[in-house]
Formats: structure tokens, sequence, C-alpha cells
């Protein structure tokens, strides 16, 4: 794993962490699965996601080492896992 990647998956995986913190209370929902379950899954979800798409989703778009990817990397997974902890309250 190349520095850029190594960066570009620890700050999306500190978005989703404190998107898991901080955006239950803005939901004014409790948590279903608790704040350890809010957090691991908006964690795990900006990780992963950040990593396939830095390393191969990108690229396979045709995207090359710039700010917009740098941004599509970053921001794509903290809005997934934004839409996963909605989800999380919707279906349960």
């Amino acid at each position: 794993m190349s520095s850029g990647t190594f960066l570009i998956v620890v700050v999306a995986g500190v978005l989703g962490l404190i998107s898991g913190l901080v955006l239950p209370p803005i939901f004014h929902s409790r948590r279903p699965f608790g704040l350890v379950g809010d957090v691991v899954v908006a964690t795990l979800l900006a990780v992963g996601l950040a990593y396939a798409e830095w390393t191969w989703i990108l690229p396979a778009l045709g995207f090359e080492t710039g700010w917009l990817s740098v941004a599509a990397a970053i921001g794509d997974p903290v809005g997934l896992a934004w839409v996963a902890l909605w989800l999380m309250r919707r279906v349960r």
C-alpha cells in the first residue's frame, strides 16, 4: 500500500469514525445497535470503500490522480457511511 493510499484510507476512516459518533444525535433517533455498532459500521464502510475506490474503481473509470480523485475517494465512502447509519434506523 502506497503512502497516498494509506493517507486516503486513514482520512476516510477518521471521518467515518466521527460520523458514527456525531450523526445519530443529528438524526434524532435512538441507536438500535448502540454507539459501538454505529462507530464500527461507519468506520468499516468508509475504510473499505475508500480503499476499493482509490485502488480499483477510480482508475477503472479513467480518473487520474488529482484533487477530484482524492475528493471522490474520501467523500463517497463517508456518504455511504451516512446512508448506512440512516438505514440502520429505518430497517430493523
